[in-house]
């Protein structure tokens, strides 16, 4: 799963208010798009992508903090051969 968080001052995070019911996405959840080549897109931003095939997830104003999390790891997650993908940023 991915969930995303606003830190406070003094760096403690917490889940924000959101324009959406959801603070996080996961391999359970109802509107995951998948592309024709199988893979999933995750929009982080504080504004609804007008792209179709991605999944938004949404960003407070300022820094925040995406974190993923594992659940039953398969082999591949467990002997380090994969991991998560990089975030990048886009224009």
């Amino acid at each position: 799963s991915l969930s995303v968080y606003q830190p406070d001052a003094d760096g403690r995070l917490f889940f924000f208010e959101v324009p959406i019911d959801r603070h996080s996405i996961n391999s359970g959840s109802s509107d995951l798009v998948k592309r024709p080549d199988g893979s999933i897109v995750l929009h982080l931003s504080r504004e609804r992508s007008e792209e179709e095939d991605v999944v938004w997830v949404p960003t407070p104003e300022g820094p925040f903090e995406a974190i993923f999390r594992t659940y039953r790891p398969a082999e591949p997650v467990i002997d380090d051969s994969w991991s998560v993908p990089s975030l990048e940023k886009q224009r």
